[in-house]
């Protein structure tokens, strides 16, 4: 047999298996393990060799064009005649799968930008889908409730002091005490701690400072706020569809 333009003669007296691989040399891409199993030949009554089965080397042979046969004669006019180069079968095998796995590479780029792009066009802000449920409840108040919190019965002075009436179920009947805050005169906070107190009161009342600076009442805040709630806020167009 003829692989890669070395002539390689097979003689075996046993079953014989077989695996053959592929690879280049200019960059080691190696193709995936073919088996074959390879049995001897048998001889008839009149001792000449019958194959049993086609292997390996007899395959090689047919496809490298290397084998015992002899070449079939092309007429020298012949302007299609050429020469079969050794090996050719494995050549194309190797570029078959490197085809393969050239198209494998590109159907999986093709196919992370077509979700890119589906995520881009679904992409919304977060704030839209922040919502606050309420209901509109009638308090009811209970005469009778009130006139017993308020009852002189349930009322004590706290520290002996009949001017401070506390309720004798308040928490402040168990203590003596209550001592006064002071607070400190250097603040101990550190400057990470006034940055981020900064930053929490530049969001908590940036609302409020927008609408008092465009002369917009909370009525009407709030009527804002509830339509977008319903019927969903403007979406601002992509930067590739402004340049679109």
């Amino acid at each position: 047999m003829g692989i890669a333009g070395v002539q390689v003669q097979v003689q075996v007296q046993v079953q014989v298996q077989v695996e053959v691989f592929l690879q280049r040399l200019t960059d080691s891409v190696r193709s995936e393990g073919f088996r074959f199993t390879y049995l001897p030949r048998d001889t008839d009554a009149y001792r000449v060799q019958v194959k049993r089965k086609r292997g390996m080397p007899d395959l090689l042979e047919e496809l490298s064009g290397t084998g015992s046969r002899p070449p079939r004669k092309v007429p020298e006019g012949s302007r299609r005649s050429r020469k079969v180069p050794e090996g050719g079968g494995m050549w194309h095998e190797a570029r078959k799968h490197e085809r393969k796995l050239r198209g494998m590479m590109v159907d999986y780029k093709k196919r992370a930008e077509r979700r890119r792009e589906y995520y881009e066009k679904i992409k919304k802000d977060p704030a839209q889908f922040l919502q606050v449920h309420g209901r509109a409840c009638k308090v009811h108040l209970d005469s009778a409730v009130a006139l017993a919190a308020e009852s002189p019965v349930n009322m004590m002075p706290w520290q002996g002091d009949t001017n401070n009436m506390i309720d004798r179920f308040d928490v402040r009947a168990h203590l003596d005490f209550i001592p006064m805050y002071t607070p400190a005169l250097l603040s101990p906070t550190s400057p990470e701690q006034e940055s981020d107190e900064r930053k929490c009161n530049y969001e908590r009342y940036r609302g409020l400072v927008q609408n008092d600076f465009a002369g917009i009442s909370e009525e009407q805040c709030l009527y804002q706020i509830y339509i977008d709630e319903l019927y969903g806020g403007l979406q601002k167009p992509n930067e590739d569809e402004k340049k679109k």
